[in-house]
Formats: C-alpha cells, structure tokens, sequence
C-alpha cells in the first residue's frame, strides 16, 4: 500500500492493477465503493477492504439506539462474490451480540442465502444498514440467528467495547479489525457524550418548565387568597353598619341611653363614675346579686306604639252610592274614548295627503304626468309606422295624394 494510505483509502492497494483487472465490472465496483466508504464518515458504521483481497471486507456497527443491543460494537465479515455486484455478498458476525452466530454465514434478505431479493443497485454500506437493522428483530428460526435473553445481550454489548475480537493468523487483518474498532470507540463516545448533551437539555427544559408552572400556581394562589381576604373585608365593612342600626341606638361600646347593654344587663362602665357640672363623686361598682336585685326593680321598658289600622269608609245612602258608581263608570268610559282617539290618531295622518299648491294631490299630479308621456310615444309610434307605410307602399301614397285615405 501506498506511504500514508490506510487500507480502504480513496485509492485500491498498490499492485491492485496489476493483481486485478480494472475493467472487470467487479472490481470496478469494488474500487468505487471503497473511495465512497473512505470519505462517509457514519457514526453508526465503517468498513475496510483487506489490503491483500479488495473481495474481503471487514466492517463494524454500533448497535441500534434504544435496545438492548445500544452502546455495543459488533464486528464482521463480508465476502464479495467474483460476480459482484449481480451477485448478494455473505456475511460473518465475529462479536459475540446474542442475535448471530459469530464466524458463520448468517441468512438475510440482502445475502447470498437469497439470490432473489438481491439488487445490483444495493452496496456495501446497504448492506451494513440492513445487517444493523436486523439485530433488534426476532430470529424467526433463520440460518445464524440466535435469540439469547435481554440482559445478556446488554452485558455482551459492554463487553464489545472492551477489546476487538481475535481473528485470523495475518497481521494485516488483525490490524485492520483493531483499526476499525478504534475508530468506532471513538464515535460511540462522541455519540455518547451528544447523547448526554441532549438529555442535559431536556432535563433543564423541563426543569424551567416545572418552576415556570409553579410559579404560575403560587402567583395564582396568592392572588386567589388576596382576593379572599378583599371580600371579606368588604363584608365585614357591610356587616358593621347593619350591627350598628340593629342595635336599638348603642353607641360604640354597646351601652345604649337607658345605661344596658345589647342583653338588657346594666354595664358596668354606666355606674362607674358621675359627674356634675361642679363636683365628681364615684360609686362602687355592684356586685352581681345587687345588679340582679336591680334589673328586677327597674320597671320594664314600655311598648312602643303600633301604628293605627286604616279606618273604613263611612257608610253612604244608597242613593249617594249609585250615584258614585255612575260618575265611576262615566269617568271609564271617557277614558276609553280618550284611548280609541289616541289610538286613531296615527292613521288618520297616515292617509292624510299633501294637497298640491294648485288644487291637486302630489299622486295625481304625478298620474297624470305618466299618461301625458305615454300618449305621447304612442303618437309617435303610430306616425312612425304611418310614414313607413306612405313611404314603401304605392297605392298608399296615391289615395293619400288624391286625399282619398
């Protein structure tokens, strides 16, 4: 190979014109793919031709993101057939995945185990897709598959990471494999650490999104707590003028003019003091025994006066009466003419018309206008078709020359 080449590079190995014949179709394919792999840099993928046999590639893949096949690093085969690419490669698993076989030919829609699915449009890096694609299916009892629990195939999968497989007595293969497993650690990390990066995001996000909500609930309560405690001050600013107007005429600490309190006990601020225009003398405060003694004693307050029932009328002669009742319906019936007048009134200036400053009404005036014009264009639809007659007909230009029509 070439100074500064790897195996695969963008050009086919030193000697590869001599070993093979570059107008063969296959070998021309082969060249082409392998410059294509050499500049695609897929995380999920790679592959190299070996250096002494461009018809023997080996590859790796990533396993598929979400399964249990996520974070390993499968290695593998690919045998190119003479007749490439009318012709299905062949494929060999060399990692241990729990899905495949490892060095034996595994049966897929794109292998040589089926000729007839093959397309010449598909190519190496198809294939690897489909290769990767097809771990996370069911095996279905196909050739090479194998079907191994869940958890194993996770701690296969970390275990791949650790060291590429040991395959063939060659150097240059053995190489090549470690070769391609480096390169494809280092994706995996770089998938890794973006992977981390992603979910860093989200985490934040969702976080932010978590207090902005909840900054919205406690904004909401305390507006519905602040708005609680307004309508409760309005009732209690409503409710004291009520207390107040209830309250038989009490003042501000309940005691009314008569010296009790809103119960009818005498307050004890009332007996307290007294005082006088010259002197001040104070009284003791009594015991309960005397202030009940004294309730008993005060006379009870008087019942304040009930508002006379109306009287009826006094009673009338019967003559007096039916007149009344006459005057009564007399006073009805003007009343209903009054309403009929009322009620007529609107019409009768509905169907009043305009009189017309000469004697007629705008209607007429206006009817008669509509006649003269229609007499009118009959007369001269008549004279038209008389001078067209006088004019195109012989015998009636002579009686009408001789004065006979």
């Amino acid at each position: 190979m070439s100074s500064g080449a790897s195996p695969g590079g963008q050009a086919p190995p030193d000697g590869a014109e001599a070993k093979y014949n570059m107008k063969n179709p296959a070998v021309k394919r082969i060249a082409q793919e392998m410059r294509e792999m050499s500049r695609d840099v897929d995380p999920c993928y790679h592959a190299e031709a070996v250096e002494d046999d461009i018809f023997e590639w080996h590859f790796a893949i990533l396993g598929p993101e979400d399964t249990e096949f996520e974070g390993g690093i499968y290695h593998g085969r690919i045998l190119l057939p003479p007749e490439y690419p009318f012709k299905p490669p062949s494929f060999m698993l060399l990692t241990p995945s729990g899905r495949f076989e490892t060095n034996a030919k595994i049966c897929l829609s794109i292998s040589s185990h089926h000729p007839e699915h093959w397309q010449p449009s598909w190519s190496v890096r198809t294939a690897l897709l489909a290769v990767r694609s097809f771990m996370p299916t069911a095996p279905e009892g196909a050739v090479g598959s194998l079907d191994y629990p869940a958890d194993e195939r996770r701690e296969l999968a970390a275990a791949s990471r650790e060291r590429p497989p040991e395959f063939g007595n060659s150097e240059s293969r053995r190489a090549l494999i470690a070769e391609v497993h480096a390169k494809m650690l280092t994706r995996w990390e770089a998938m890794r650490a973006a992977k981390r990066e992603r979910e860093d995001v989200a985490r934040a996000e969702a976080a932010a999104e978590a207090e902005e909500e909840a900054a919205a609930e406690g904004d909401a309560e305390r507006a519905s707590a602040a708005a609680e405690a307004e309508a409760d001050e309005d009732a209690n600013d409503d409710a004291a003028p009520r207390e107040r107007r209830f309250s038989g005429g009490a003042d501000v600490d309940g005691v009314g003019a008569s010296g009790r309190g809103d119960g009818g006990e005498i307050a004890p601020a009332a007996t307290a003091t007294t005082t006088t225009a010259t002197t001040t003398t104070t009284t003791p405060t009594p015991t309960e025994a005397e202030a009940e003694a004294e309730a008993e004693r005060e006379p009870a307050a008087p019942t304040p006066p009930q508002p006379e029932a109306p009287r009826p009328p006094p009673p009338q002669p019967p003559a007096a009466a039916e007149e009344a009742v006459a005057r009564d319906e007399e006073e009805d019936d003007e009343d209903e003419e009054d309403d009929d007048e009322e009620e007529d009134e609107p019409s009768q200036a509905a169907t009043v018309r305009v009189p017309h400053p000469d004697g007629e009404t705008a209607f007429a005036k206006e009817f008669k206008r509509t006649l003269d014009l229609l007499a009118f264009i009959l007369s001269l639809g008549i004279a038209y078709i008389l001078l067209k007659k006088y004019r195109y007909d012989p015998i009636y230009a002579a009686y009408a020359k001789h004065g006979e029509l």
